[in-house]
């Protein structure tokens, strides 16, 4: 097993559209099964949208559970709006997963 890098930047300096998060979701899947982690490099990546972040790290959140998901995915060199959308992406997969139990308790 391995660790694959994805580098955010290589699908643009603003992560914007659906269709960038689908690919970027594709590639991730790619290396699922293969890999024992996968590092999402935000370097150089100014922005993202809540659209982007649904389609490429809400929908697998969703689709392989919560703690293998931790497990599994990194994020590094995120700027303070890209966590924070990120982070927000995350938490409202986490609340439709469990009912809208907290995941802060």
């Amino acid at each position: 097993m391995s660790i694959q890098t994805i580098n955010l930047v290589d699908f643009g300096d603003y992560l914007d559209s659906p269709e960038m998060g689908i690919q970027t979701y594709q590639r991730i899947e790619e290396y699922w099964e293969g890999s024992h982690q996968i590092v999402c490099d935000f370097d150089s990546v100014l922005g993202m949208t809540g659209r982007f972040a649904n389609e490429a790290f809400g929908q697998l959140f969703a689709q392989k559970g919560s703690r293998k998901y931790v497990e599994k995915m990194s994020f590094h060199n995120l700027n303070a709006v890209v966590e924070i959308i990120l982070k927000c992406t995350l938490y409202r997969r986490y609340e439709e997963l469990h009912g809208g139990q907290n995941w802060l308790n």
